[in-house]
């Protein structure tokens, strides 16, 4: 039995942490979620990377959080696995 374990990294250089966001047999739904977290950082990217100040390269205030989150965010993907 094949199961599918969904994926995405954050981080930077030495800081790279690698999440599981959830594990399911059907491959259809994996490539979904992947395909729709990939297209959301495509398009929040250019967006949140327009937020920065020019001089520290910081966001302060109400999307600094998210500014974050979402500059240190990398592309998901899934593997599979079977099951014994």
């Amino acid at each position: 039995m094949k199961v599918y374990l969904v994926n995405y990294v954050t981080g930077r250089f030495d800081d790279k942490e690698v999440f599981t966001a959830f594990s399911t047999l059907d491959e259809n739904a994996a490539i979904a979620w992947v395909e729709k977290y990939n297209d959301i950082l495509k398009r929040w990217l250019p967006y949140f990377i327009s937020l920065e100040d020019s001089k520290t390269g910081e966001v302060e205030g109400v999307h600094a959080e998210r500014w974050y989150n979402i500059t240190e965010a990398q592309k998901a993907y899934y593997i599979s696995t079977e099951l014994r």
